[in-house]
């Protein structure tokens, strides 16, 4: 099953660095339309921001997206579809993700294809010589890049047993 998804980042560490403000309504919004997602995965409050809150402003009005998802509401998660869904069709060359820069300005966009992401993926498994008898440790966020693209396809691309924590 293939996702359309959009992070909902609320910015700020604990090391002073300046960091880019978070994701307000508008902000949102531009992500959501622009990356054509058809479902955003949140929590209700992130480091003081409300984030349900925002979602729901971004979202009002948004026909493509179809569902808003509390990922700490289990039953709403693991929730099965009703009815007949069919899913898109996996082609090598097309979009399968895209990635928003938010830097003090106007957002950047990559946009990443089912082929590049996979292939990324293999050589970095490759380079790293997993084998299936490598077991890897997955801290980085699975909404991340490199937490779910280079880390879990290349788990895959080795046959490797795979570590995941819930930092």
């Amino acid at each position: 099953m293939v996702i359309d998804r959009v992070c909902l980042c609320a910015g700020g560490d604990r090391s002073g660095h300046r960091k880019p403000p978070p994701y307000q309504d508008k902000e949102l919004r531009y992500v959501l339309e622009q990356s054509g997602s058809v479902a955003l995965f949140l929590v209700k409050r992130y480091r003081g921001n409300p984030m349900h809150e925002i979602a729901v402003k971004a979202t009002e009005g948004l026909t493509a997206v179809r569902e808003v998802v509390d990922v700490d509401d289990h039953a709403e998660l693991f929730q099965r579809a009703t009815g007949h869904r069919c899913c898109r069709t996996c082609i090598p060359m097309i979009r399968a993700d895209s990635i928003y820069f938010w830097n003090y300005g106007v957002s950047k966009r990559a946009v990443l294809a089912h082929r590049s992401l996979t292939n990324n993926a293999r050589f970095y498994a490759k380079r790293a010589q997993a084998t299936s008898e490598s077991t890897w440790a997955n801290f980085m966020p699975m909404f991340h890049t490199s937490g779910c693209g280079m880390i879990s396809l290349g788990v895959f691309s080795s046959v490797a047993r795979w570590c995941c924590s819930s930092v």
